[in-house]
């Protein structure tokens, strides 16, 4: 049925429309194109882990306020394998980072389904337990060094099969207000780094938490 005059859209209402609709089809373009550079902003290239700054900036954040409103604790180990930096000198870089993936993938596969594994920096992965205590962040790290001893590593033409870790477990417990959150992030990522450094300092294959005690 044709349409009359006065139900003919206009000349200019048509382009109106296909400029709209060009402008719909833009911001689609652009809001997807920010979430794939925030998602390859928040993710570690070499082991496809959520990153740093997704850890401490988006994610710590969030479930401090959720668990301060519940009243639970936050549990977190921060594991790095021992030695890697000279193993990275004698066999070179390349080495160095087959042997950071495959440590990679031998934390995925320990992982629980309520736990989860950020690739912090370097060669510093987080287990981050939500309602958990410091107790339950220390025996996996326990475990996982334990396996670790007993796990051999490929890298290239190269096997690995002394391998230790070492780990440092820090807490969140209580209610936390909402302006102190940025404090509270940064006094955990602080424990949690100057345990591991101290688990190293001691000579490796060791976890400290809040006693400062080695296991």
């Amino acid at each position: 049925e044709a349409l009359t005059p006065g139900e003919r859209p206009m000349p200019g209402e048509l382009d109106q429309s296909k400029s709209i609709e060009r402008l719909r089809e833009r911001v689609a373009e652009l809001e997807a194109e920010n979430r794939r550079w925030m998602h390859l902003a928040g993710t570690n290239r070499l082991t496809n882990l959520p990153n740093n700054l997704m850890l401490y900036q988006v994610v710590l954040p969030s479930e401090i306020r959720k668990a301060g409103a519940a009243g639970a604790a936050i549990a977190c180990a921060l594991i790095s394998p021992d030695g890697l930096g000279e193993i990275t000198q004698v066999f070179g870089r390349s080495i160095g980072d087959q042997l950071i993936a495959e440590f990679s993938n031998f934390l995925k596969q320990r992982v629980a389904d309520d736990e989860r594994l950020y690739h912090s920096d370097g060669a510093n992965f987080v287990i981050l337990m939500i309602d958990a205590a410091e107790g339950r962040a220390r025996r996996k790290a326990t475990e996982i060094r334990a396996e670790v001893k007993d796990a051999t590593f490929k890298a290239g033409d190269r096997e690995f099969d002394q391998l230790s870790c070492s780990a440092g477990v820090a807490t969140i417990d209580g209610v936390v207000p909402d302006a102190s959150i940025a404090d509270v992030v940064d006094g955990l990522y602080h424990d949690l780094s100057d345990r591991l450094y101290r688990a190293k300092q001691r000579g490796g294959n060791a976890v400290i938490g809040s006693s400062r005690k080695e296991t």
